[in-house]
């Protein structure tokens, strides 16, 4: 299989090589000025700081919000990947970058939350009474 036989490259796989370069060139610059623009929980729809009161089905609400979220942000993720391969003109490289990342991070925020609060759990059931 010879490189001729993949077929041409796109446009904005040259644009998304060509900023990639420039960034790469310009040492010493911040991607981001300010810590707001990590935070993700308000990308997800899901509050950084959980709501007092409500008890057990509160949390249990905002974790089926959290994990519901989360499939929705990888479900776009999907659908843009699906739309770039087959074509799909008004979709970008850089969007389904962009769209793969946020997806991997809420998965992996997920993840990392269950984990937690099952070793939060284990700990709870291990304590003597």
């Amino acid at each position: 299989m010879s490189v001729g036989s993949i077929g041409p490259v796109r446009n904005d796989l040259n644009e998304v090589m060509s900023r990639l370069r420039a960034l790469s060139e310009r040492s010493g610059i911040k991607m981001t000025d300010s810590p707001a623009a990590l935070d993700t929980s308000n990308a997800l729809g899901v509050s950084a700081t959980p709501s007092t009161g409500g008890g057990f089905d509160a949390i249990m609400a905002l974790a089926k919000d959290a994990v519901t979220n989360v499939n929705q942000v990888e479900t776009t993720s999907e659908q843009l990947k699906t739309a770039y391969v087959t074509g799909d003109q008004s979709v970008s490289m850089s969007q389904v970058i962009v769209a793969s990342q946020k997806s991997r991070l809420a998965f992996e925020g997920l993840v990392t939350v269950r984990n937690k609060l099952l070793d939060s759990y284990r700990e709870i059931m291990n304590m003597t009474v």
